[in-house]
């Protein structure tokens, strides 16, 4: 009997990759969350949300002011 698949995009993520993408590239959000392995930009968002406590543009405007 195969086994269920129970793994998701978000375990295999890179929050650190999302956030270096961030502050050094002027991506979309989707693109990140796609280069990121993410998959999505709601997933990233979540992330952030829940993780962060901010969004991934938010995050990015803070750090382009200096944090």
């Amino acid at each position: 009997m195969p086994s269920a698949r129970t793994d998701t995009a978000a375990e295999h993520a890179s929050p650190a990759r999302a956030q270096e993408l961030l502050e050094q590239t002027d991506h979309t959000v989707d693109r990140i969350a796609q280069e990121s392995g993410f998959g999505t930009a709601h997933a990233l968002r979540r992330h952030f949300h829940t993780v962060l406590h901010t969004t991934p543009d938010a995050y990015r405007r803070a750090w382009e002011l200096g944090g």
